[in-house]
């Protein structure tokens, strides 16, 4: 087996045993970056396993890209504003929920983003 599927097996045998996932899961995301520099999905991708690894600023990095290739892309926008809001960037995060709440087809993301808002509103109101 080659490519990912043979890596992810060889977590469970053989000499990549001893590899963690994540550092897998990483190398993976970083090279579809550097294969196709111009996808936002590739992007999008890597912000959110930035995200979901708690770097918010690597995150927002790599999701500021993915945005700016696809500026109509709705999930990058919500991820994105999640990782403003993990770096204590109200005001920008909050637009982005804003927009996703307005443009997005998808109606359980606009209602996450709409929920966002109001978790971000009361937390400042609570300050």
């Amino acid at each position: 087996m080659t490519g990912i599927i043979g890596r992810l097996t060889g977590l469970f045998r053989g000499p990549q045993a001893a590899e963690p996932p994540k550092t897998l899961a990483l190398a993976d995301y970083k090279a579809a970056v550097q294969a196709n520099p111009d996808d936002p999905q590739a992007w999008y991708n890597l912000g959110a396993y930035h995200r979901v690894q708690g770097d918010a600023y690597k995150a927002a990095e790599a999701l500021e890209r993915a945005v700016s290739l696809r500026p109509d892309f709705p999930d990058a926008r919500y991820m994105l504003g999640l990782a403003y809001a993990d770096q204590g960037q109200v005001d920008k995060a909050v637009k982005l929920f804003e927009e996703v709440s307005k443009v997005a087809k998808n109606r359980m993301l606009q209602d996450y983003a709409r929920r966002k808002i109001e978790e971000l509103r009361r937390a400042q109101e609570q300050e």
